[in-house]
């Protein structure tokens, strides 16, 4: 299966060459040499598309079910090129907005750099530093003293244990990274992420995003049935929001896509009262105009926005929290080393 950057970029070559009048058996003879990685797979596929069989029924090695039905689609409508380029924005945007959720471990890992530092600079800076000058704790007052002596114990505990600390450090790294790399791992930081009321708004926005633009590139391309359309790009929603557009399904195929979302008919506690309100208009609007790609269209655009700029803003004043943190923890000893070793030359001048 491809990773979302190598179905960007042949979901790109397909709109590119199909929008140039490229056949499409050409442009398949030709994905072999772009994707290496892949050639034996676009030389099986070139073989069967050169002998009259549709493209989409040999992609489900290479794209998500959910793609190959909308390329499907696009067959049978005849706007190939137009649902290519539709996939390439979804990449685009699942990139993007997997990026922005990344961003969320880097003020975990300043603080983490700080705290090393801060043991670093305490451990075996300090002490060296004051046995070249002759300092001592017990020569010193105040805020310094207290800095001095959590030096001598955090020495202590440290020094002559560097290697057993370090192999413990490396270890931990190491674990730490395989359970960040692990799916359920990034599954519970997800969810407790979810748990934060302000990045939960936001992050369901970009979700919501995300999914709402799958939602009209299936119905661009041709893709009628209801439940297809909604259910086909669930897995780009988190997990706890898929009993809700069951949900919307169900009762669409009933009543229609408006009474699907009328929120005064819901009763507490409904799921799909935790929708974006951009999702609910976009129903609302697609039910009045017939055309559900181009009112989720816009719903997209909205809840990318909204999102992006929202989690940007809350991670920028978290790395700018944490760096402040991590510049104190290291700043403060260093500070109150220079501020003692000033108040003793200014006390031996005295003498002199």
């Amino acid at each position: 299966m491809m990773t979302l950057k190598e179905i960007e970029f042949s979901s790109a070559t397909f709109a590119t060459l199909y929008g140039a009048d490229i056949p499409i058996r050409q442009i398949v003879d030709g994905m072999a040499k772009r994707q290496r990685k892949y050639a034996d797979e676009w030389t099986q596929i070139a073989k069967a598309v050169n002998h009259g069989e549709p493209l989409s029924d040999h992609l489900k090695d290479l794209w998500p079910e959910s793609l190959v039905q909308a390329v499907k689609a696009g067959e049978v409508s005849g706007d190939f090129g137009k649902t290519f380029l539709h996939i390439e924005s979804l990449m685009h945007m699942f990139l993007e907005a997997k990026q922005k959720t990344k961003r969320l471990y880097y003020p975990a890992l300043i603080v983490g750099a700080g705290i090393v530092t801060f043991i670093f600079v305490m451990a075996y800076v300090m002490p060296v530093v004051r046995d070249v000058i002759g300092l001592q704790t017990k020569d010193t007052d105040g805020m310094s003293r207290m800095i001095f002596s959590l030096s001598d114990q955090i020495a202590h505990i440290f020094v002559g244990n560097v290697y057993f600390y370090s192999v413990a450090a490396l270890g931990t790294a190491i674990i730490t990274y395989a359970l960040i790399k692990n799916p359920g791992t990034k599954t519970w930081l997800f969810n407790v992420s979810l748990s934060i009321p302000y990045v939960k708004t936001h992050l369901k926005s970009i979700y919501f995003g995300v999914w709402a633009y799958y939602v009209s590139l299936l119905s661009a391309a041709g893709i009628e049935r209801i439940g297809q359309t909604l259910k086909l790009p669930i897995a780009s929603l988190p997990e706890r929001y898929h009993e809700s557009v069951d949900i919307v399904v169900e009762v669409a195929k009933r009543k229609g896509i408006k009474a699907s979302v009328d929120v005064q008919k819901m009763n507490s506690g409904d799921p799909r009262l935790e929708w974006p309100e951009f999702i609910i208009n976009a129903f609302e609007m697609a039910y009045d105009t017939g055309r559900l790609d181009k009112q989720m269209r816009k719903a997209s655009k909205a809840l990318m926005a909204e999102g992006f700029w929202g989690l940007d803003l809350f991670i920028g004043r978290l790395i700018t929290a944490s760096t402040i943190f991590a510049a104190a923890v290291v700043g403060i000893p260093v500070f109150c080393y220079f501020a003692q070793m000033g108040y003793a030359v200014q006390k031996l001048s005295t003498y002199l």
